[in-house]
């Protein structure tokens, strides 16, 4: 029986990376003796999957996990014997039984909702829906892409669905949506980096919190959370 459960990655555990996330809930699913399936072969491991991980640094209200299962749980007994095992801020928040069938979240995953967080002086905030406008209104959004044998200039263009900004005390605070997935994925900080350039702005990685809210596939041309979406 596969499950996909929702969670939240909170701040005390936003600097844990996707190998070491991988392993604390490895551990909780033995300590709460949830049947988890395993892998065949000489080195099994639990079949257990993440669809999209989120960057370093970032706290997030909207990150699954796919498991499959040896029998059927229900899943809110699911959903609170993990809890009981996971550290403090990691919460499971909701769960969904899937079909056995059913395409792995790494598949599925087209878009990402995100709220960006930047520190801007009162005397540098700028009327931000006039230039979100005028932003979008480019058809090239171009940056620079460091693979591993070499750096690349990708336009982004396409990639940014959906973007909208206010200030919020002395913070621009950015909502994205954005293209993710293996398809194209356009990470949130690109963005920030790209319009604070375009506003003549300076812009600091390390100033910068990303929150990702949800996740979302497509069907029927219409997008629809992680949460809800069995194909």
């Amino acid at each position: 029986m596969k499950y996909r459960l929702k969670f939240k990655k909170e701040d005390e555990i936003k600097f844990i990376g996707h190998l070491d996330l991988m392993r604390v809930f490895q551990k909780a699913i033995r300590r709460a003796q949830i049947p988890i399936a395993y892998s065949e072969g000489f080195n099994p491991h639990q079949l257990v999957t993440f669809p999209l991980p989120l960057t370093l640094g970032a706290t997030s209200e909207g990150e699954y996990m796919e498991l499959q299962l040896t029998k059927e749980m229900n899943i809110e007994i699911l959903c609170e014997q993990l809890n009981q095992q996971l550290p403090l801020g990691l919460i499971i928040l909701d769960g969904l039984p899937l079909l056995d069938t059913s395409t792995k979240g790494m598949t599925i995953v087209q878009g990402a909702q995100y709220e960006l967080r930047y520190p801007i002086l009162l005397a540098q905030s700028l009327n931000w829906q006039s230039k979100i406008h005028e932003f979008l209104n480019q058809t090239q959004i171009m940056i620079k892409k460091q693979t591993k044998t070499k750096t690349q200039m990708v336009n982004i263009r396409e990639g940014i669905y959906c973007m909208d900004g206010w200030n919020a005390g002395q913070r621009l605070v950015l909502d994205l949506f954005l293209a993710a997935g293996s398809r194209q994925n356009i990470r949130p900080e690109w963005v920030m980096e790209s319009f604070l350039q375009f506003c003549g702005l300076p812009f600091s990685a390390s100033q910068l919190q990303i929150h990702r809210k949800d996740l979302f596939a497509l069907k029927n041309k219409e997008w629809v959370s992680l949460q809800h979406f069995i194909d």
